[in-house]
């Protein structure tokens, strides 16, 4: 076991795991994973060092984790801020050393937002977040909604797992997805692997729209080519509107030419690379497509 990338904090982004399946995890999942385990003592926090000491190759070997902090290390510190306002630090003093540069001012008056059709479902380390992973999916959903022209969904679920692993479990997916949208006629969800994980990867805003642009557009899709569904999924929640501009925004950015991906490219990968490469194929030939001035109902 190694430590293979950090993110821009220092902490510990993914590990590789030699001889093992999966290859690599997060350092989230490992610190999660011996918490309910062993015990949240032992890891506290992904800003850890690792070290193998022992014989090589064979029995004895042992790791070392030596690190510092508690938690996910996303926001505020809770136990960092009540030191502080035990000491006697005032709420302005604190919101300043967790979000330097930040304006902080009283808010204005407004009606709260209406999360009606919009269910979370979170593990109990991030709580905390519900209100605004509800607000960034009610924003998407109604620009998204304006945009292509359809109505809002009536319901839509984000179901977080708290780990990679308990993630791959209930979708059949590989780690290398960010979200598996689940329609099975009963009822329809978004699967997402762990809050750390998708903004460590900076995917979580666009993860959500891709999830709402299926909601939205695969009953108009339904008997086309995987990559034409995929390409909608993927064209739409990397675009925004020009403000100004209503939803016309620009023409249409367009990726170097190549076949169009078959559907088991789309949907049973083999690699992070392969999947990546035919989600880049799908979003081009999607938006070939729309530039000699298709509307997207009638790609195929």
């Amino acid at each position: 076991m190694r430590i293979a990338s950090r993110n821009s904090s220092g902490r510990v982004a993914r590990l590789s795991l030699d001889g093992l399946t999966p290859l690599e995890i997060s350092g989230q999942d490992l610190r999660v994973v011996v918490g309910r385990t062993v015990g949240w003592q032992h890891i506290k926090s992904t800003a850890f060092e690792l070290r193998r000491q022992g014989p090589r190759g064979g029995q004895g070997a042992v790791y070392r984790f030596s690190g510092h902090g508690s938690g996910h290390g996303v926001g505020l510190c809770v136990i960092g801020s009540t030191n502080l306002a035990a000491r006697g630090v005032g709420a302005p003093s604190i919101l300043a050393k967790y979000f330097p540069g930040a304006d902080i001012s009283t808010p204005l008056s407004r009606p709260a937002p209406d999360t009606s059709g919009v269910l979370v479902s979170l593990p109990d380390d991030d709580e905390g977040e519900r209100a605004t992973i509800a607000k960034l999916t009610i924003q998407a959903r109604d620009e998204l909604a304006a945009t292509l022209g359809m109505p809002t969904p009536a319901k839509i679920t984000l179901r977080f797992h708290p780990t990679t692993d308990d993630y791959e479990r209930a979708t059949g997916q590989s780690w290398f997805t960010s979200g598996a949208w689940v329609n099975d006629g009963v009822k329809a969800e978004l699967h997402l692997l762990p809050l750390a994980v998708l903004r460590e990867r900076d995917v979580l805003e666009r993860t959500i729209r891709y999830a709402l642009v299926h909601a939205m557009a695969d009953a108009v899709l339904a008997k086309r080519p995987a990559w034409v569904r995929e390409g909608a999924a993927i064209y739409f929640a990397g675009e925004r509107p020009v403000p100004g501009q209503g939803t016309a925004a620009a023409a249409p950015r367009l990726e170097p030419r190549g076949s169009c991906p078959d559907d088991n490219e789309l949907l049973r990968p083999v690699s992070a690379g392969a999947l990546s490469n035919a989600y880049a194929r799908a979003r081009s030939c999607f938006a070939r497509q729309l530039a000699t001035g298709k509307n997207w109902r009638d790609v195929k």
